[in-house]
């Protein structure tokens, strides 16, 4: 198939999935009940709408990265507008912070202040005042009527949305004023604007990164996305577009910029503060330590600026106090909160709360994992993306009540750091929504939690296990070439026998010795030569190289004395690591170890041939090898050594 044709085709799969995806969208938006009500139905849609636009980004991927990048951009900006608007067409039914939403517009509209009462502290007050009937007046705009009461959450807390947020309902308010029309549904279509600037910054963002522009629908035609923002409607819109500008302005503007977008994303959404450390740390490593407290004055200057027309003397005390009501009476869909408390010995209704206990530790380990990310910059925009996901990542492990929407600015971090696990891991937390169905009780809210956290743990390990094997064998290949580096010779031709995936081998190279690589079957991932071999034979002549450096391969082969014979045919010196036992459970448990450790490299478990020192020792003698020296590098858990031989004259 040519190379056009394949274009084209891709372009048809992107637009077939997206059709169907919007038509599914728009079928349970428009459908009754409303989806919160259709659970069932509702996470069907989901489910089907993810496979089926996984499927066209898949096949249309060359297309879709395809020359002019603009192209591109505007088939995912489309596509993102036309999937929220056939959400946005849903009554809301997934999430009633919505009408919080309202009630605060509403007060902020009529130039009161959100943050003085809490909505049955203002019903009260104005049932006291004789205010009943200006009270019912406002009941259609969540004024304070006890219709509109009973339709929020938390009626007796105060509200803990920011002035940024609060000026976004405000909005929302006058527009249905002035243009008519529900304010919630203004307020929710704003959300939609606001994700879409947002989609567009990923877009942007990942060219300025130079990584595939496709890589932004991990965002923007995620079906968690569309339906929290467009369907459910929540504040994380206002502040993602924020964070990804952030990415952009990295060494591109002035600090006082990045400090004031910091602060607007916290006037947003507080949550966003989570990371402002990754930002300000990433321009210090960038050698701008100057740069980095002007940022972070800035964003407190802005913030203080934010809440100031709102300043009372209970202000902070208010906040403080919803605050801790919130992180000490509730929790939702966390699996290892639960598990946490359980292990405390809490049960529910029958022993007192471990929360005062459990909420510390938690704190703690958030703060440790944020930290983490923090410390882990290196002032490029790739390392601050990708400590933006596992900063995210921390938060919602860690946090006792996870909602869907909270994941919002974990997935547009997985977006412009090409994490697919991430979105797919996102996937599961709309299973939550079973726990609002009549019939699902705590064992079974149980078995849905432990599927999510399998589901969410094997898709990640599928995309960064490998990674991370490759990172401990580049550590452990570090560890052997320690070890080895004193006994090559300048000018040393090397053969790295049983090179596994060549990593000894090519710091061997980077030491400036000319190196080769043998090995059974190809797993090299670097730039040397490597021959393979039926692991007895090596096609090689004879004082080809000076040394062969055989580092835990021996006990692999089906005929160690073969391998060690064609070694000393083809190097003059052998240096040998390999993993010895003394007693017979020191090899009952190196071979489990092997075993274990070689099915993370994909190797399937085969009949392992230790030996003891003397053994190998023996060995070397009997074909003409002199040892010249050997020692213990280890006697724990792992016994092993390392022998140096070379030909007897």
């Amino acid at each position: 198939m040519s190379e056009t044709r394949a274009g084209e085709e891709g372009g048809r799969k992107i637009a077939l999935a997206l059709a169907l995806s919007v038509v599914l969208t728009l079928w349970v938006a428009l459908c009754e009940p409303p989806p919160r009500e259709a659970v069932g139905r509702f996470l069907g849609v989901v489910g089907l709408s993810a496979l089926l636009l996984g499927w066209g980004v898949r096949g249309g991927w060359g297309w879709l990265n395809g020359e002019p990048r603009r192209c591109g951009v505007f088939v995912i900006l489309g596509g993102a507008l036309a999937l929220r608007l056939a959400a946005w067409m849903a009554p809301v039914s997934l999430s009633d912070d919505v009408w919080r939403y309202v009630w605060d517009g509403a007060i902020v509209a009529a130039g009161e202040n959100p943050y003085a009462e809490t909505p049955r502290e203002r019903v009260t007050r104005m049932q006291g005042e004789g205010a009943v009937a200006r009270a019912e007046a406002g009941e259609e705009a969540g004024a304070s009527s006890r219709k509109a009461l009973q339709r929020l959450n938390s009626p007796d807390y105060h509200t803990v949305y920011p002035p940024g947020a609060q000026a976004v309902f405000a909005s929302a308010e006058v527009a249905s004023g002035w243009l008519g029309g529900v304010s919630e549904r203004w307020l929710r279509l704003f959300f939609v604007l606001a994700d879409l600037l947002a989609v567009l910054l990923i877009a942007r963002a990942l060219i300025a990164m130079r990584r595939a522009v496709g890589w932004a629908t991990l965002y923007a035609w995620h079906p968690l996305v569309v339906w929290e923002v467009a369907g459910g409607g929540h504040t994380e819109a206002l502040a993602v577009g924020l964070m990804v500008a952030l990415v952009l302005m990295v060494g591109r503007r002035r600090p006082w910029t990045i400090g004031a977008v910091i602060g607007l994303s916290a006037l947003a959404k507080l949550t966003f503060l989570i990371v402002s450390p990754l930002v300000g740390v990433a321009l210090w490593r960038r050698g701008r330590f100057r740069d980095a407290w002007v940022a972070a004055l800035v964003a407190v200057a802005v913030l203080v600026a934010g809440y100031a027309p709102f300043w009372f003397e209970a202000l902070i005390a208010n906040q403080r106090e919803s605050v801790a009501l919130y992180a000490g009476v509730f929790s939702f869909d966390a699996p290892l909160y639960y598990a946490a408390r359980y292990l405390l010995g809490y049960r529910e209704g029958l022993t007192e709360p471990v929360t005062h206990v459990l909420s510390p530790v938690l704190q703690l380990a958030t703060m440790i994992v944020i930290a983490a990310a923090t410390l882990w910059q290196n002032g490029t925009r790739g390392r601050l993306v990708a400590s933006m996901v596992v900063a995210w990542a921390g938060y919602l492990v860690f946090n006792p009540v996870v909602h869907p929407w909270y994941a919002l600015g974990l997935m547009a971090a997985a977006a412009l750091a090409g994490a697919w696990s991430v979105s797919l891991a996102a996937l599961g937390l709309m299973l939550s929504y079973l726990f609002y169905v009549p019939a699902v009780g705590r064992p079974e809210e149980i078995v849905v939690m432990v599927v999510q956290s399998v589901w969410a743990v094997a898709v990640v390990g599928l995309q960064v296990g490998p990674k991370v094997i490759a990172w401990a064998l580049r550590r452990r290949a570090k560890t052997k070439f320690d070890a080895v580096r004193p006994y090559l010779r300048p000018g040393d031709r090397v053969l790295d026998l049983g090179a596994g995936e060549g990593f000894v081998g090519e710091l061997v190279a980077e030491a400036d010795f000319e190196v080769m690589l043998a090995e059974v079957d190809d797993r090299n991932r670097t730039a040397l030569e490597m021959i393979t071999y039926d692991g007895e034979s090596l096609p090689l002549d004879d004082d080809q190289f000076d040394v062969a450096i055989i580092a835990y391969t021996l006990h692999h082969a089906r005929r160690p004395d073969k391998v060690l014979s064609e070694a000393a045919r083809v190097a003059r010196r052998l240096v040998i690591l390999e993993t010895v036992y003394e007693r017979e459970w020191d090899r009952r448990l190196v071979t489990f170890l092997d075993h274990s450790a070689n099915r993370l490299r994909g190797m399937a478990p085969e009949s392992l041939a230790f030996d003891r020192v003397e053994g190998w020792l023996e060995r070397l003698h009997a074909r003409g090898m002199r040892v010249l020296t050997w020692r213990w590098l280890g006697r724990g858990v792992h016994r092993h050594v390392i022998i140096v031989a070379d030909r007897e004259s």
